[in-house]
């Protein structure tokens, strides 16, 4: 993974694991938060946050008026990398963002 990528999914990580850190397990309860990056196919990668937490409400925050800032961190990092969100709340919370390797660099030597 070049440098272009490797940054807006090192933001996109810790906007993440801060995020179920700080809500997905209230008063000291126990939890596991997994971050994996995987090839789905040659040139397509999925970086997955996952937590076992309490979970988040109905909206997601992108549906939501005001979405706090790290979401829309999370989400303009991700349209940087031409990625897309896909979000869940079973067993927990999970955000799944895929995108293609290199797509910012190859982008960048086009223009």
């Amino acid at each position: 993974m070049n440098i272009d990528t490797a940054i807006p999914c090192g933001l996109i990580v810790s906007e993440l694991v801060a995020n179920s850190l700080k809500h997905a397990f209230p008063n000291g309860r126990d939890g596991t938060i997994n971050v994996m990056l995987c090839h789905l196919d040659q040139r397509t990668l999925r970086l997955s946050v996952c937590d076992d937490g309490i979970g988040m409400t109905k909206n997601t925050p992108s549906e939501t008026i005001g979405a706090p800032m790290g979401w829309e961190l999370v989400r303009t990092l991700t349209e940087q990398l031409g990625g897309s969100i896909e979000m869940g709340t079973e067993s927990g919370t999970y955000v799944h963002i895929m995108f293609k390797e290199n797509v910012q660099k190859e982008g960048l030597r086009k223009q």
